[in-house]
Protein backbone atom coordinates (compact mmCIF):
# COMPACT_ATOMS: atom_id res chain seq x y z
CA UNK A 1 0.00 0.00 0.00
CA UNK A 2 1.42 3.34 -0.91
CA UNK A 3 1.72 6.31 1.37
CA UNK A 4 -0.29 8.32 -1.16
CA UNK A 5 -3.40 6.17 -0.85
CA UNK A 6 -3.12 6.18 2.95
CA UNK A 7 -2.98 9.97 2.90
CA UNK A 8 -6.04 10.09 0.64
CA UNK A 9 -7.94 7.71 2.94
CA UNK A 10 -7.07 9.94 5.89
CA UNK A 11 -8.34 13.02 4.03
CA UNK A 12 -11.63 11.31 3.20
CA UNK A 13 -12.06 10.07 6.77
CA UNK A 14 -11.54 13.59 8.15
CA UNK A 15 -14.28 14.91 5.88
CA UNK A 16 -16.71 11.96 5.87
CA UNK A 17 -16.25 10.81 9.45
CA UNK A 18 -16.15 7.26 10.67
CA UNK A 19 -18.69 6.17 8.06
CA UNK A 20 -16.17 6.69 5.25
CA UNK A 21 -15.59 2.97 4.79
CA UNK A 22 -19.29 2.19 4.40
CA UNK A 23 -19.53 4.96 1.82
CA UNK A 24 -16.40 3.87 -0.06
CA UNK A 25 -17.49 0.22 -0.17
CA UNK A 26 -20.37 1.24 -2.45
CA UNK A 27 -17.84 1.83 -5.24
CA UNK A 28 -17.86 -0.86 -7.91
CA UNK A 29 -15.40 0.77 -10.33
CA UNK A 30 -12.43 3.12 -10.20
CA UNK A 31 -14.73 5.82 -11.58
CA UNK A 32 -17.16 5.30 -8.71
CA UNK A 33 -14.36 5.66 -6.17
CA UNK A 34 -13.03 8.79 -7.88
CA UNK A 35 -16.54 10.28 -7.78
CA UNK A 36 -17.04 9.44 -4.10
CA UNK A 37 -13.66 10.94 -3.19
CA UNK A 38 -14.39 14.09 -5.20
CA UNK A 39 -17.62 14.56 -3.24
CA UNK A 40 -15.37 15.08 -0.21
CA UNK A 41 -12.95 17.34 -2.05
CA UNK A 42 -10.30 14.65 -2.48
CA UNK A 43 -8.85 13.95 -5.91
CA UNK A 44 -7.70 10.47 -6.89
CA UNK A 45 -5.76 9.43 -9.94
CA UNK A 46 -6.96 6.37 -11.82
CA UNK A 47 -4.03 4.39 -10.35
CA UNK A 48 -4.89 5.49 -6.81
CA UNK A 49 -8.53 4.60 -7.38
CA UNK A 50 -7.53 1.17 -8.71
CA UNK A 51 -5.38 0.56 -5.63
CA UNK A 52 -8.14 1.77 -3.32
CA UNK A 53 -10.75 -0.38 -5.04
CA UNK A 54 -8.47 -3.41 -4.75
CA UNK A 55 -8.14 -2.79 -1.01
CA UNK A 56 -11.90 -2.45 -0.65
CA UNK A 57 -12.71 -5.62 -2.57
CA UNK A 58 -9.98 -8.02 -1.45
CA UNK A 59 -11.27 -10.81 0.68
CA UNK A 60 -9.10 -11.62 3.61
CA UNK A 61 -8.53 -15.14 4.81
CA UNK A 62 -10.95 -16.24 7.50
CA UNK A 63 -9.45 -16.92 10.90
CA UNK A 64 -9.77 -20.40 12.34
CA UNK A 65 -11.04 -21.07 15.85
CA UNK A 66 -7.41 -21.65 16.90
CA UNK A 67 -6.36 -18.29 15.43
CA UNK A 68 -9.18 -16.52 17.24
CA UNK A 69 -8.32 -18.25 20.50
CA UNK A 70 -4.67 -17.24 20.22
CA UNK A 71 -5.57 -13.64 19.43
CA UNK A 72 -7.93 -13.52 22.40
CA UNK A 73 -5.27 -14.93 24.69
CA UNK A 74 -6.90 -18.31 25.01
CA UNK A 75 -3.78 -20.32 24.56
CA UNK A 76 -0.04 -20.33 24.39
CA UNK A 77 1.45 -21.72 21.26
CA UNK A 78 5.12 -22.63 21.05
CA UNK A 79 6.49 -23.15 17.60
Amino acid sequence: MTKEILRKIEEIEKKAGKSWLTIAQKAKTEGDLIKIASEYGVSLTKDQAAEGLKLLTEHSQKLTETDLSEIAGGGIVFK
